[in-house]
């Protein structure tokens, strides 16, 4: 959905700002002056503040009318963690009582 909450927006656009990882899968960026969105950390120039909204998932960027940025790849990245996700989720329930760290 689109995030309409100011402070929540504030905040995502500093992250946007810092290209701040721990964000990534948090929200999408849409540039409303370009017609594409991205993901948090993208080396593409900054938008103003003015020009950006964010959107909770892929989907809703895309049917907002976003298109991909080919610099940060978001549907490569979405892709990429849901393919850890999965692997990570195999591994909890093949061995449930197996223990890991965060950075396993």
């Amino acid at each position: 959905m689109l995030i309409t909450n100011v402070d929540k927006i504030k905040q995502y656009y500093q992250a946007l700002l810092a290209k701040d990882q721990h964000y990534i899968g948090v929200f999408y960026a849409g540039v409303k002056t370009t017609s594409i969105f991205c993901i948090e950390t993208c080396r593409a120039k900054k938008p103003k503040f003015e020009n950006v909204e964010f959107f909770s998932s892929v989907k809703e960027a895309l049917d907002a009318g976003y298109r991909p940025c080919k610099i940060c790849k978001p549907l490569k990245t979405q892709m990429k963690h849901r393919q850890k996700y999965l692997k990570l989720s195999h591994e909890l329930h093949k061995n449930p009582k197996q223990k890991y760290r965060i950075h396993d």
